[in-house]
């Protein structure tokens, strides 16, 4: 069956916590901080393609959220970048942006940029 007009609902991954903790230990009472930073969520991108039957897969899948960063831990360990999802739509696909009202037309396989 071939779908040519599909509502999507797109959210980016949300970053990582960061860690709360404080250096103690034997030699250093009061250390300061030692808690490291948490990952960047995943971004989402579309990418043109040669093939018409791309939009099928957004049949009953309606909702796109991208993967959350790793959350940051002690000893100044910083979280893991989540991987960014890329959606493959066929060329000439009209993509609009129902917040902004903005409507960009996929014609190249450059990744879009479409949720940060």
């Amino acid at each position: 069956m071939l779908v040519d007009s599909i509502t999507l609902n797109i959210k980016a991954g949300n970053g990582g916590s960061g860690a709360v903790s404080f250096l103690r230990n034997a030699h250093m009472a009061r250390g300061g901080p030692n808690g490291g930073n948490g990952g960047n969520g995943g971004n989402i991108y579309f990418v043109g393609t040669h093939n018409v039957s791309d939009l099928s897969q957004f049949r009953f899948k309606k909702k796109i959220k991208a993967a959350d960063g790793i959350a940051g831990g002690i000893n100044n360990l910083f979280g893991k970048n989540a991987k960014h999802t890329t959606i493959l739509l066929p060329f000439g696909t009209q993509v609009t942006d129902t917040g902004k009202n903005e409507t960009i037309e996929i014609i190249d396989q450059a990744p879009i940029l479409i949720a940060r």
